[in-house]
């Protein structure tokens, strides 16, 4: 409830109480990480990885907290991740990894940290897009030329 609630000072204290940085909702798998990556809270995050907090654990969807900070616009999460060694390439249900999904949205910033992470450019979600045409079918001119 607290790293949904974004309260970084909070998850803090209770990671340094021995709480479980693992502990998930049922039916969603929803985790700590995910929901401060999700909110953006950095701070939160480097807590919780720093507790041994899973940091490819996929929701039921197939969301890693990766992929939220990439939804979410939320660059210092994704460059904390990806210093964490999140896997970029990592498929929800859709066969989207972050890649289509930051150059879908246009995240310019985003998109250029997730290829220096390993995002595989070239990788196709479940229907044979890549991010490419996912930058084209979306207009995202800025993310067509830094693939």
């Amino acid at each position: 409830m607290a790293a949904w609630n974004g309260y970084p000072a909070v998850v803090k204290m209770l990671l340094e109480k021995d709480a479980e940085p693992n502990i998930h909702a049922p039916n969603t798998n929803f985790t700590p990480l995910y929901f401060a990556a999700k909110g953006g809270f950095v701070d939160m995050v480097e807590s919780l990885v720093k507790s041994n907090a899973t940091i490819n654990v996929e929701t039921s969807w197939g969301v890693t907290p990766l992929q939220a900070s990439v939804i979410w616009k939320h660059l210092p999460v994704v460059k904390a991740l990806l210093a964490a060694k999140a896997n970029p390439n990592i498929a929800d249900k859709d066969g989207l990894i972050t890649i289509h999904k930051a150059s879908h949205y246009g995240y310019k910033d985003i998109l250029q940290e997730l290829l220096k992470g390993g995002a595989m450019k070239d990788r196709q979600d479940k229907l044979g897009r890549t991010a490419l045409h996912h930058a084209v079918l979306t207009e995202k001119v800025v993310s067509v030329n830094i693939l």
